[in-house]
């Protein structure tokens, strides 16, 4: 189990393709409690003026077929700059990519998800960045690790 992450299901997601599968991390800096909403439409509700959320999305094209983490680099209320929070980002994203596979993984084993490329997408007008993360099992044997 991932310390401190609570995994809230919309009630029919399983009934849904992967293309309908949206998650959408978010956290307390005040607990460290972490939480992600898994359902067919990213929880806008859930964001805050911040934008500190990630929201993940299967993506399949052609050969294509990759988990697509996205963070927003642009806040407005954000006391820091793009280039600062593309490196607080970076320096949390194997971890919110251990929590959105660690908080799924029964769905994602079932379905055969593993072979996936897992892709974080840093957007911004300024700086935009891809970059890889490995596969989606990596994670799922790195959970499985700190059962």
């Amino acid at each position: 189990m991932i310390d401190k992450l609570e995994v809230e299901f919309s009630l029919d997601i399983n009934h849904k393709g992967i293309e309908n599968r949206k998650y959408t991390l978010t956290h307390s800096d005040e607990t460290g409690q972490r939480f992600l909403f898994v359902r067919d439409q990213f929880a806008e509700e859930e964001y805050d003026e911040l934008r500190d959320e990630v929201i993940a999305d299967w993506y399949t094209r052609e050969d294509n077929k990759e988990l697509r983490i996205m963070c927003i680099l642009y806040a407005e209320k954000s006391l820091y700059t793009e280039e600062e929070r593309y490196k607080i980002f970076k320096r949390h994203m194997p971890r919110a990519i251990t929590a959105i596979i660690g908080g799924d993984e029964e769905y994602i084993t079932k379905k055969n998800l593993l072979d996936y490329d897992v892709y974080a997408y840093y957007l911004s007008d300024l700086i935009p960045k891809k970059e890889y993360y490995g596969k989606v099992g990596d994670y799922v044997k790195t959970v499985a690790k700190a059962k």
